[in-house]
């Protein structure tokens, strides 16, 4: 019972990885992200205009400041999609590459086309010009490159579906990866007129100048009014259950130990258990499976719990970390007793010889 206990207080504890949603006002217009910060508007991105946009031509302006020293990969702006992600649209940093694309393929595993660049740490303007047929960057008004039969999309499906999409600024949906910059000013608008219920709408679909210098709201200078809020205590606007993750920062000393822990904090659950079931007598087999069963409904009941804990994420890596750190206690408690059986028959030999 006491290891049970000490997996659920590990598991559950909440960890101060994320504390408040703290940012700092500029004088020059401009607003800075702290660790573990979040700013978002209420959903308005209909499917409707989502398909609009995509069909059409839309741009998206962003004017910022990279951190010093430059961390690892961080979101800057994601528009989240109710596939789990498959379908977002996000634009995010891997230490000094922008990155633009649609999807989760962070570590570029599968080779899904993204828009790339490189950037220091000064000021920067970055125009992004989607069209059907094309797309193509632009930094300090100056003309990059042009990515052939590739489009960024806006998501037509939200995790929300009824109420649309959301602009997520300074990080993930489920908080989980920060970005530690400036913005100044950011603008996304269509090159035509926008229709919505026989209603022509102006082009722009957001402007955010980031001139309030005080106060927990950016306001937007369209005529649409979609704030951008910065709540001190955010809610969790997106569960993340089971998810197989791939670390866009790759292997790190944080990684590598929830690994480690994740494995080796179940092996003891399984030796007990394992020992304590054929010490009542039950059946090797039965034993075995109770075991099992047990180490993998707790570990599942933690990942569930861990979806709706903000400071927590939950993982199917460390489902079947928790599982197979459990088998691995059975296979000691097997090897134990069966080096216990040689040791007591090796004694019970040296009695019988004197």
């Amino acid at each position: 019972m006491l290891v049970i206990l000490i997996i659920l207080y590990t598991g559950l504890n909440r960890n101060d990885r994320i504390k408040g949603n703290a940012f700092s006002w500029n004088q020059n217009d401009s607003i800075t992200f702290e660790k573990g910060a979040i700013a978002y508007t209420e959903p308005f991105i209909t499917p409707t205009l989502a398909e609009q946009l995509n069909d059409n031509e839309f741009q998206i302006e962003i004017e910022l400041e990279l951190p010093e020293p430059i961390p690892k990969g961080q979101h800057i702006l994601t528009i989240p999609s109710a596939d789990n992600n498959k379908t977002a649209l996000t634009l995010w940093q891997w230490k000094n590459t922008f990155i633009a694309m649609n999807g989760d393929d962070y570590d570029h595993s599968r080779r899904l086309p993204r828009i790339t660049t490189s950037l220091d740490s000064n000021r920067h303007t970055i125009k992004l010009k989607s069209s059907k047929g094309n797309t193509e960057i632009f930094v300090d008004g100056k003309h990059i490159r042009s990515f052939e039969k590739f489009k960024l999309n806006i998501p037509t499906q939200s995790p929300a579906k009824d109420e649309g999409s959301r602009i997520i600024l300074g990080n993930s949906m489920t908080r989980e990866n920060s970005w530690q910059g400036t913005l100044h000013r950011l603008t996304i608008y269509a090159t035509d007129p926008l229709e919505e219920n026989g209603a022509t709408k102006p082009t722009t679909l957001i402007e955010y100048q980031f001139d309030e210098q005080e106060g927990r709201t950016v306001y937007d200078h369209s005529s649409f009014e979609n704030h951008l809020y910065l709540p001190t205590t955010p809610p969790i606007l997106g569960r993340s259950f089971l998810v197989s993750e791939l670390d866009i920062t790759r292997i790190s000393y944080e990684s590598a130990f929830d690994v480690i822990l994740n494995f080796c904090g179940f092996v003891p659950l399984g030796l007990v258990m394992m020992a304590f079931l054929r010490s009542i007598k039950k059946p090797l087999l039965i034993s075995f499976l109770l075991t099992i069963v047990s180490a993998f409904a707790i570990s599942l009941f933690i990942e569930y719990s861990q979806s709706w804990m903000i400071e927590r994420s939950s993982s199917l890596r460390d489902l079947i970390l928790n599982a197979s750190g459990a088998f691995l206690g059975i296979l000691l408690y097997s090897l134990f007793t069966k080096l216990l059986g040689l040791f007591n028959k090796h004694v019970d030999g040296l009695n019988n010889q004197t």
